[in-house]
């Protein structure tokens, strides 16, 4: 499709969807559907989210459109299949799928606070003199002499299932919608996940049995028993002990060589990136007195330590890169150092109100970020 704007189609008022940090509305062109970027962060629990007054929105929302746009037309030019369309305003264009429900991420270097830490922390953590294992801390053996990050020999290529798993009262389980879980007390409890429910777990494909998917807590040893299993021929969840569930759909369980399909096509979207910000000079932003956004020094190119990307797919089986394309979906570092990232760089607004946000010290500081990242992703344009 050629890229288009508002006046191509008109955006209705009906929303097809409705999540934490985003809208997706219906337009006239039933194969076109409008994504707009809500008022509200996620908070640090990475569930709850806090709603933004409208000068704070403003700045948040210009950048981080800024980049998809950037980003999206970036990945399209190298010939990445994605469903971007084009951007207006505070709407962005995609083309309609359905959109799975995993996720795909690629790293390509270890750094500390990685839930890798806590899955294997014999293979990643940093162990302590009593034999036990600093789940907060890199191996050092993971850097460099000079403290920078090491590569991995291989990128770790991952899946997640964006359903969390939960573990109702009679003792069965099932993966069900965030938003779902949420309703529940027992899952999701004065603004908090409980123990009962698991978010975004990973999907694990044991070597005895690739038609299989083993479902682990993401920040749990994966050494011990699954919590569910995947069988990925009968489309079927199943409980550890192989008990039936229920059946799954095409956008929550797909083939190993579909998995493997999309964590290349990751890999690949995620490298460009990569090479991108390594050829870019980014800016640093800072808040003044007033609480305006003003640019500062320039900071220098930036590696990519890890990231995820998000696919859609179509009724013909075609699989789009979707969603968001943003700074903020990776972690970065500039000049290979892992102790100056954009999150390291950006100085809160002295009256901030502290909020924890996921990722984030608090809004103001994913303000500076989503800034210096948007125009710096202006010099993807003339990357090859």
């Amino acid at each position: 499709m050629p890229v288009i704007s508002a006046s191509d189609v008109l955006i209705q008022n009906k929303k097809i969807a409705s999540g934490k940090t985003k809208d997706i509305f219906q337009t006239t062109d039933p194969n076109v559907v409008a994504f707009k970027q809500k008022a509200s962060a996620v908070k640090a629990d990475g569930t709850a989210t806090v709603e933004l007054d409208e000068k704070t929105a403003s700045q948040l929302i210009v950048p981080m459109n800024m980049q998809n746009k950037n980003i999206f037309e970036y990945l399209n030019r190298l010939g990445f299949e994605t469903t971007f369309l084009g951007a207006d305003g505070d709407f962005l264009f995609h083309e309609m799928c359905k959109s799975l429900k995993l996720e795909f991420v690629v790293r390509f270097a270890i750094c500390d606070g990685s839930s890798l830490n806590m899955r294997e922390p014999e293979k990643y953590a940093l162990k302590k003199e009593d034999g036990s294992y600093d789940i907060t801390k890199a191996d050092p053996n993971r850097f460099k002499a000079d403290g920078k990050i090491k590569l991995l020999e291989s990128p770790i290529l991952e899946t997640f299932s964006k359903s969390p798993l939960i573990e109702k009262e009679d003792g069965t389980i099932d993966m069900v919608s965030e938003s779902v879980a949420k309703e529940n007390p027992r899952y999701f409890k004065d603004g908090k996940i409980t123990e009962y429910m698991h978010e975004d777990p990973i999907l694990i494909t044991p070597l005895s049995n690739e038609n299989v998917w083993q479902v682990y807590d993401q920040k749990k040893p994966t050494s011990g028993v699954p919590l569910a299993i995947i069988d990925r021929e009968k489309m079927e969840l199943c409980t550890a002990s192989g008990q039936f569930v229920r059946k799954m759909n095409e956008t929550e369980c797909i083939s190993k060589e579909n998995e493997k399909k999309l964590q290349w096509m990751a890999l690949g979207i995620l490298s460009s990136i990569n090479y991108a910000c390594q050829n870019t000079i980014f800016p640093k932003f800072e808040f003044d007195d007033d609480g305006n956004v003003i640019k500062g020094e320039e900071v220098g190119p930036a590696s990519i330590i890890d990231g995820k990307v998000e696919f859609g797919i179509t009724a013909g089986e075609l699989y789009f890169a979707t969603d968001d394309m943003i700074g903020t979906n990776m972690r970065v570092a500039f000049n290979n150092d892992p102790k100056i990232s954009l999150k390291g760089l950006a100085k809160a607004y002295k009256g901030a109100i502290p909020e924890k946000l996921q990722n984030f010290s608090d809004v103001y500081q994913m303000i500076l970020i989503n800034m210096m990242f948007a125009e710096g992703s202006k010099n993807f344009a003339n990357i090859g």
